[in-house]
């Protein structure tokens, strides 16, 4: 591609040929790049697909065992559930019986007439109660007056304990 400056009527003559070749040229590779773009589209989009798809795969492989073990949690509630509410229906009709029994026995007692008949107390049973009841008298006035025993020792003790400390310091 050399050109003279010189003659500009043949350069502007020559210049539109080459330019049109050059365009060409260039213009070539392009058209050439498209097709095979296109081409490699599809198998880029398949790869993200496979690659959506093993990536899905490798998420359901981590949450099937977590899935059959809540699955195992719930199955072994509902079967407590199920023996609770066993249970519970035991329960209410048994406390159905006992209120129909405890309302039978309030019946029979309302009709049928208490006499009370007061017992002699035997007196043999009083006089060792009374007995008793003068020991545990007399073993109460001991432990108050040892009480007050043990009260004047401790006054003393301190008063003289006091005495000594005041006697001690003065010394000093």
């Amino acid at each position: 591609m050399n050109f003279e400056v010189s003659d500009p009527k043949d350069n502007g003559e020559v210049l539109p040929p080459q330019l049109s070749e050059a365009e060409s040229q260039f213009h070539g590779p392009e058209i050439e790049l498209h097709p095979r773009r296109d081409a490699l589209r599809p198998v880029t989009v398949l790869e993200c697909v496979h690659r959506d798809q093993s990536q899905a795969q490798c998420s359901k492989k981590e949450i099937e065992p977590l899935y059959r073990h809540k699955q195992g949690k719930v199955n072994k509630y509902s079967g407590k559930q199920a023996s609770l509410e066993d249970r519970l229906c035991e329960l209410q009709s048994e406390n159905m019986l006992l209120r129909q029994q405890l309302e039978v026995a309030q019946n029979e007692a309302k009709s049928k007439k208490t006499i009370n008949i007061p017992e002699p107390f035997p007196d043999h049973t009083s006089k060792a109660a009374h007995k008793q009841l003068l020991m545990l008298e007399d073993r109460s006035k001991q432990s108050i007056n040892d009480c007050k025993c043990v009260k004047d020792r401790m006054y003393q003790y301190e008063t003289d304990r006091a005495e000594m400390q005041v006697s001690t310091q003065k010394q000093n």
